[in-house]
């Protein structure tokens, strides 16, 4: 199944599959309740009146991100099998995210990462990380791209102890992911299979093309603009240098993109004719039967 992450050992364990997820009473963390407690009177009690609100609707989208995560996973792994029975249904197993997705009116992204969620996560360690007061979706799914096992304990952590917001930890996780793609940590392994190259070649297209777009073409930052209101004084030779750097970087990335997809274009062509063929088999075979039963 392409649409999904390999799966982690804590993911599989009978002890996970019957763990129930359940709500959390959380406490105010002290810092939040010292900033509620010093608010002129008015706005203290607006924010004690809303705060079990605010508590129980962050619960509910946590746990109801993980059973949306369950329930892909289940629709996946039994299109395998109706698969293997039905040939003609193999474009159903290979995208069967973005079929759901489509048919809900859902973006895909929104199926795919509660689908990482529940490969990621098993229901014991999960309802352990949501017993946290300040974990939020939006954290969850920085600590989903942190890369593995070892940052995202750490996030986890910064977020429990220090209260880093969501900013913080997405902004740690690109910094350490980013380096590590960069070639400045260990690289990647083999890929094990099919499915673990998907989702490979889909993170790292998704998180250069944030990158770049974050670090220099954003609507808070655009590296031209700066460029082209640079006072006339301030601009050198070494100015020129540095854009032509960048422009051979970007250059290289891009070829590197052409040939990927170039490739990926091959293999669909080839794949779109094996199963138009097999379909044209299917049919063929099914106008047989159907004059059988008519003599």
């Amino acid at each position: 199944m392409s649409d999904t992450e390999p799966q982690s050992d804590s993911a599989t364990t009978s002890e996970t599959k019957t763990t129930e997820l359940t709500r959390v009473d959380h406490e105010v963390p002290e810092d939040q309740a010292w900033e509620i407690e010093h608010l002129p009177p008015p706005l203290k009690e607006g924010c004690e009146e809303l705060q079990p609100i605010i508590d129980e609707t962050v619960q509910t989208v946590l746990l109801n991100k993980y059973r949306i995560g369950e329930i892909v996973s289940k629709a996946g792994e039994e299109m395998d099998k109706h698969a293997s029975n039905i040939p003609g249904r193999q474009k159903y197993k290979v995208k069967f995210v973005e079929y759901m997705a489509t048919a809900l009116r859902l973006n895909k992204r929104t199926l795919s990462d509660c689908l990482r969620l529940v490969h990621i996560y098993g229901r014991e360690e999960y309802q352990e990380l949501i017993t946290n007061a300040r974990m939020t979706w939006e954290h969850v799914l920085c600590l989903l791209n942190a890369g593995g096992e070892p940052l995202r304990i750490e996030m986890q952590q910064k977020i429990e102890e220090e209260g880093w917001t969501t900013n913080q930890v997405r902004a740690e996780v690109r910094a350490r992911v980013g380096n590590q793609r960069s070639g400045t940590g260990r690289p990647p392994g083999i890929p094990k299979n099919l499915n673990e190259a998907f989702f490979r070649l889909d993170s790292s297209a998704v998180g250069l093309t944030r990158r770049i777009e974050d670090a220099c073409f954003c609507d808070e930052f655009d590296i031209t603009e700066k460029l082209l209101d640079t006072p006339l004084d301030e601009i050198t030779e070494q100015t020129l240098v540095q854009v032509n750097q960048s422009k051979d970087k970007l250059r290289s990335a891009e070829a590197a993109t052409q040939r990927g997809f170039g490739k990926l274009e091959e293999a669909e062509t080839r794949i779109e004719r094996i199963l138009q063929h097999r379909e044209e088999e299917e049919n063929e075979e099914d106008r047989g039967d159907q004059e059988q039963l008519g003599a």
